[in-house]
């Protein structure tokens, strides 16, 4: 949390993307989703970045010990 223009940024996606699903309708098809939808699709997409970011640096790690 220390860089707080990141934090600023990310607010204001996760900000529009609610808003484009909540009240973006006939524009660009979508439609409202639920409290339980918007927590699996974030649950889930966290495990997968965070989860990536770690594959990662653990690859990057064992790389170096060679």
């Amino acid at each position: 949390w220390r860089d707080r223009g990141l934090v600023l940024v990310l607010a204001l996606i996760l900000f529009g993307q609610w808003f484009i699903v909540t009240f973006g309708g006939r524009m660009f098809r979508t439609q409202p989703m639920s409290l339980t939808e918007w927590g699996i699709t974030i649950a889930s997409t966290g495990v997968v970045v965070l989860g990536s970011g770690e594959i990662w640096r653990a690859v990057k790690r064992l790389r170096k010990r060679k």
